[in-house]
């Protein structure tokens, strides 16, 4: 051979054809046949080489039983001593891929680095005892200190750090990062762990990754994890799929699974709560095995302990709940104090900031439900709306400010910017509109619809406001119902009162027991109480008077006094019907067919004067203002000398048989006919039997209207009538109202009459 060199006893003893080689040592190349560009340093280095080429050995028995290995770099005593056949390896330090035979492609830099490796490939050790126990894994890298110093048959690992994957012997497809980073792992595959002692204790856990310190330390046999920070996941063991992102975020997560935390101890006393999502320093910071539940912002569901399903978004929301189940909190401090209370939904800075124990109440707006406590099953939408709220229940506030004073007022509904806002202890409203029921605090039972309807009143009870306005400066008065805009403007105090239609009883103010129905009527009445106005315009210009009563367009516009009765359809002092009930009179200004009867005890002429009267405890028939009177002489006693009676078929002047009448003038008495007497006596029997038919009776019992048809029968005479009666529960106290119209013969009566019942 050619351009060998050989320094020392037997060095390149055998070489015939080798050429290149360099031995340096006592029995260095000593086999080398035909083996070229070799370098051997040391005794006993190539010894036993034989055709391998390109070898570099440095120090004692380096590449000693090398026999055909080529391009194979030893430095340091027993660096690859049994390799044979493998190539392309460099060990270098003090027993470097000492066991090494067919293994190639393998690096080992350190003392004992990859020491046990005998047919493993493409490993790379750096590091004292790096790999040492590695025989035939392969695809590993470890830089360290027995970094993967147990590892056997696992491959596709790498490994940095002193004693990183240090107990590793299967496992596969991990990488390790930091001292003592996955110190444990046995046969855990597919894990990255990036820190010091991070996955320290995993053995078969697989596919978790560890970035930062300490993370995932404890875990033995959790899959699918992800922990990035210090401390991270510290004390899990087995539980799986969790990601925890932030300094000692889920720091004693143990067995809890599906969990995700994202700042620093985010879940960090969480050990088996699962399905979990905390975001923010501190978030979820107590919980230990409430589930379900996403917190995000700093401090967010901090203090939950067992709570589960909980939603809590924003710097402090849902803070201090413990075992509260089903709430959502978004926005700053939402539902921070509340501890134990459930199906709570809070939207907004502060909203429900300070409830503990209420139940099923939702709240969406800046400071909505500030201040509720124990209330429950309160929905609460716009900024400030139910500010002050605090054991009110069965509440709705939809609008900014609407509820805003309640305190402990229940079964409210206010829908509209500052309805209801300064009630307190109210209950029972209803209020829909800007400023409807306004300034309302303890009052009850009241409904308001409109802008500004109800807007002042204060405790007024039972009262009923449909339309802008309505009601407007309502403060005291109660069971009042006013529809349209600006009915019962001006009313205060007034009670019992019914308007409808625009500007109904605008003006009232202390005015009671009122009806008005048609725009304006009654516009301008202020303190009159007790009246009835059924039109447009009607008793518009009444101020004081009451007890009236005006039917139509119009009707009683210019009456300003009490108990008068009005029926037209215009503005006229002389109505077609007028009444006056202190006088208990009724004038029909008109004519008037009826057919059918009417009943009257007493039928006067326009100027009051009795033109025919009735007086059933005689028996008499009075006519004209100094009663002509007719008896039955058979049953009355006469009032005077001068009486006509009939009896029998008899006409007598005088109270005995042979009384003496004088007459003053002359007296012309006919002879009498069948015609004359016949005739006078079917008119009166008409007359008669019409007013009899005529049906005045009330409705019965439970009904409010009676129409009927009558007829009668009288010495061959006949009447009919068609009566109409209804009772109107205008008030409180009933309308009874009459129509009625008679025939007969060529003869028509009719019948109208209006009464009150109390």
């Amino acid at each position: 051979g050619l351009n060998n060199t050989a320094i020392g006893v037997s060095s390149l003893y055998s070489t015939n054809t080798g050429v290149g080689n360099t031995g340096l040592g006592e029995q260095s190349l000593y086999a080398n046949t035909s083996g070229s560009s070799n370098t051997a340093i040391g005794a006993w280095t190539l010894q036993s080489n034989t055709t391998g080429d390109m070898n570099t050995a440095v120090g004692i028995s380096a590449l000693n039983a090398n026999t055909t290995g080529y391009r194979n770099t030893a430095v340091g005593k027993g660096a690859l001593d049994a390799n044979t056949t493998g190539y392309r390896n460099v060990a270098v330090g003090n027993n470097a891929l000492m066991l090494n035979t067919t293994g190639d492609s393998n690096t080992a830099l350190g003392s004992n680095a990859l020491q046990d490796n005998s047919t493993g490939i493409d490993n790379t050790a750096v590091g004292r005892a790096s790999l040492e126990n590695n025989t035939t894994g392969s695809y590993n890298t470890s830089v360290g200190r027995s970094a993967m110093y147990s590892n056997t048959t696992g491959y596709d690992n790498t490994a940095i750090g002193r004693n990183a994957m240090y107990s590793n012997t299967t496992g596969y497809d991990n990488t390790a990062i930091g001292r003592s980073a996955m110190y444990s792992n046995t046969t855990g595959d597919s894990n990255t762990a990036i820190g010091q002692n991070s996955m320290y204790y995993n053995t078969t856990g697989k596919e978790n990754t560890a970035l930062g310190t300490s993370a995932l330390h404890r875990n033995t046999t959790g899959e699918d994890n992800t922990a990035i920070g210090m401390r991270a996941l510290h004390e899990n063991t087995s539980g799986e799929r969790n990601t925890a992102i932030g300094r000692s975020a889920m720091y004693s997560n143990t067995t809890g699974s599906f969990n995700t935390a994202v700042g620093s101890h985010g879940l960090y006393f969480n050990t088996t709560g699962e399905s979990n999502t905390a975001i923010g320093i501190y978030s979820m910071y107590e919980n230990t095995t409430g589930s379900g539940n996403a917190a995000v912002g700093r401090s967010a569901l901090a203090k939950n302990t067992t709570g589960s399903s909980n939603s809590g978004f924003g710097y402090f929301s849902l803070f201090k709940n413990t075992t509260g189940s089903f709430n959502t909190a978004s926005g700053y401090s939402a539902l921070e104090n509340s501890t134990t209370a459930s199906y709570n939904t809070a939207v907004g800075y502060k909203s429900q900031n300070a409830t503990t124990t209420g139940e099923y109440n939702a709240s969406m707006g800046y400071n909505s439900m500030l201040n509720n406590t124990t209330g429950s099953n309160n929905t609460s939408i716009g900024a400030e709306s139910m500010k002050s709220n605090t054991t009110g229940s069965n509440n709705t506030a939809l609008g900014k400010s609407s509820l805003n004073a309640n305190t402990s007022g229940f079964q409210n509904v206010a829908i509209g910017t500052t309805a209801l806002t300064s009630n307190t202890t109210g209950s029972l409203n209803t209020a829909v509109g800007y400023r409807s029921l306004m300034n309302n605090t303890t009052g009850l039972a009241n409904s308001a619809f409109g802008s500004s309807a109800l807007s002042s009143n204060t405790g007024g009870i039972d009262n009923s406001a449909f339309g802008i306005a309505a009601l407007a400066s309502n403060t005291l008065g109660s069971e009042n119902t006013a529809v349209g805009f600006g009915s019962m403007f001006a009313n205060t105090n007034g009670m019992y009162n019914t308007a409808v239609g625009r500007d109904t009883l605008a003006s009232n103010t202390t005015g009671g027991s009122n009806l008005a129905m048609g725009s304006r009527a009654l516009r301008q009445n202020t303190t009159g109480s007790g009246n009835v106005m059924l039109g447009t315009e009607a008793g518009y210009t009444n101020t004081t008077g009451s007890n009236n009563v005006f039917i139509g367009y119009k009707a009683g516009y210019s009456e300003t006094g009490s108990n008068k009765l009005y029926i037209d359809n215009s503005d006229t002092s002389n109505p077609l019907i007028y009444g006056d009930f202190a006088a208990n009179s009724v004038a029909i200004n008109g004519d008037m067919s009826v057919s059918g009867s009417i009943s009257a005890d007493t039928i006067r002429d326009s100027s009051g004067r009795s033109m025919i009267r009735n007086v059933a405890s005689q028996g008499a028939i009075h006519i004209g203002q100094n009663s002509m009177v007719f008896y039955d002489s058979a049953g009355s006693v006469g009032n005077g000398t001068d009486i006509m009676a009939s009896s029998a078929g008899k006409i007598q002047i005088g109270k005995n048989s042979n009384d003496t009448t004088t007459f003053v003038g002359n007296v012309n008495v006919p002879e009498p006919t069948q015609n004359n007497s016949a005739t006078t006596r079917k008119y009166v029997d008409s007359i008669a039997l019409m007013a009899s038919v005529l049906d005045t009776r009330r409705p019965a019992y439970g009904k409010k209207k009676a129409l009927s048809l009558s007829s009668a029968y009288l010495h061959g005479q006949a009447a009919h009538a068609l009566s109409f009666v209804g009772l109107v529960d205008a008030w409180k106290n009933p309308i009874d109202v009459s129509l009625g119209v008679a025939t007969s013969t060529s003869e028509t009566m009719g019948k109208a009459s209006i009464g009150f019942s109390w």
